[in-house]
């Protein structure tokens, strides 16, 4: 029988090591084989697996923007040594999300003790929305590694001059999460608290505030100066709730709502174990290692602003905005039934991650894909290989959104990344007119579904689409030639 100690800081013991190796293992081969069998989801996945290619492309730093560069700088080397848009960031994704595992497992045996440990990096390892994650090309999955990865080395670096070395890569980590996600800066002045707390150096609590705060400040300051928004991205955020048609909703909906989206990734009766277990980790304080404390604080602060965010997103809040909360969950889920039993004996660990897998189950999440697709966007690939192969192969191009099935495009055909246009609910009118009078592309590739936005494109042309000549078609994707519509 395996024996599970229930120390927190000792090296780990052979059996420790087997689990975790066991967990990490499981993680890889999962998302592996998600990955062999599938594509991104159309819309954000397939435009950051481009962007990070166009940066391999013509490096450059960027110093405003509406997503925070933290992807692009960590995927655009990928595209060096792999040149391949469609599968260069996932495979880092893949590879960065099967080290959350360990991550997680280290953070978590050091604040919650061993139980807590297995518990939480074997859910990780199968929990089916971080398996998604790690097989696509968004940008949550490589940003809770960063976080996690961060977070535990400032931890060892605390617990003595001998391992302050890891104060630099752990810092390094966090603001690297900082830089991939906004989720990130929330948890930014926990870090110089702690390390304030656990050092007694108010230099080295200063010293990391001003390395945390440095990329925040700078990022709005670019903003302000190059779009006049120094908060872009929330007005992009707020926009896009506004597009899906979102309400303001209260702070006990918001609850409600975020209660919801949870279960749909977790099951039911794990989300209806969350706030017993925190509030168990809340009372038992005393008893947690200091890492314990900081879970806590991140998680809670966590959940305080996506309450925040929730009240302006209501149905449009996406299920991965909540992978933070929910994994940083998952260890502290054994506290209710924490004791010597849970903490010696093999059994009562294995029947928890059972019953956390049965949740997950209870979701229909192992079923149904929501981050990936198995479909191959056939019709959009065989678009680019008639176009590329065309006399129009140098000209602009213009799409419809057709369900954000254009973002596949460039992800066929890479050089059109950077001579191409998609009309959507996101753009304004103005930049419809910019991409059709200013750039006269030569093709318009849509779908007799767009409506609305064909008729935006009429609009502004002055004539109904049907004047235009079918160049190409396939499946319900027309390709229609523009050059007698558009003025040059």
């Amino acid at each position: 029988m395996i024996h599970i100690p229930s120390g927190r800081r000792r090296a780990l013991p052979p059996s420790e090591v087997g689990l975790l190796a066991g967990a990490s293992l499981l993680a890889l081969l999962l998302r592996v084989a998600l990955l062999l069998g599938t594509w991104d989801a159309p819309g954000d996945g397939p435009r950051r697996a481009i962007e990070a290619y166009q940066w391999s492309r013509h490096p450059w730093l960027p110093t405003s923007g509406v997503w925070p560069p933290g992807l692009l700088l960590l995927t655009g080397p990928a595209n060096w040594i792999l040149p391949r848009p469609d599968v260069a960031t996932r495979l880092l994704n893949v590879a960065l999300g099967t080290l959350t595992i360990p991550a997680l497992y280290l953070l978590a045996r050091r604040g919650f003790g061993t139980a807590s440990a297995v518990v939480g990096a074997f859910a990780l390892a199968a929990w089916p929305l971080h398996i998604e994650l790690s097989a696509s090309s968004l940008a949550e999955a490589p940003f809770l590694f960063e976080l996690l990865g961060g977070l535990l080395l400032v931890d060892v670096a605390l617990d003595g001059p001998r391992r302050r070395w890891a104060l630099v890569p752990g810092l390094a980590l966090v603001v690297w999460a900082s830089m991939a996600r906004y989720e990130g800066w929330w948890f930014l002045p926990i870090l110089p608290l702690y390390i304030l707390w656990r050092s007694r150096s108010r230099s080295d609590a200063a010293a990391a505030g001003a390395v945390l705060a440095a990329f925040p400040l700078s990022w709005l300051v670019g903003n302000a100066a190059a779009l006049g928004d120094p908060i872009a991205g929330l007005t992009a955020a707020v926009h896009g709730a506004a597009v899906d048609g979102a309400d303001a909703i209260g702070p006990l909906e918001a609850v409600g709502r975020l209660a919801t989206v949870g279960a749909g990734e977790i099951g039911w009766p794990l989300i209806a174990m969350i706030p017993v277990a925190t509030a168990v980790a809340i009372l038992r304080g005393r008893e947690s290692c200091p890492a314990g404390a900081l879970l806590l604080a991140i998680s809670l602060t966590f959940w305080v602003g996506m309450l925040c965010v929730t009240c302006f997103r209501d149905h449009s809040l996406h299920s991965r905005y909540l992978l933070p909360g929910l994994v940083l969950a998952l260890p502290m889920l054994v506290l209710p039934f924490r004791g010597r039993a849970i903490a010696s004996s093999p059994w009562v660990l294995l029947g928890l991650v059972l019953a956390t897998l049965a949740s997950f189950a209870s979701t229909g999440r192992y079923e149904t894909r929501r981050w990936v697709t198995a479909e191959r966007p056939t019709h959009m690939e065989e678009v680019a290989r008639w176009i590329s192969s065309g006399p129009c192969r140098d000209s602009f191009v213009v799409l419809t959104d057709m369900d954000w099935k254009a973002s596949y495009l460039a992800i066929f055909w890479p050089e059109v990344a950077d001579r191409r246009g998609i009309v959507s609910e996101w753009i304004e009118d103005d930049v419809v007119a910019f991409l059709l009078l200013e750039r006269a592309p030569a093709l318009l590739v849509t779908r007799d579904a767009d409506v609305d936005q064909r008729a935006r494109i009429e609009r502004v042309l002055g004539t109904r689409l049907d004047a235009a000549p079918l160049a190409y078609q396939s499946g319900p994707t027309k390709v229609l030639d523009l050059s007698q519509l558009v003025p040059r």
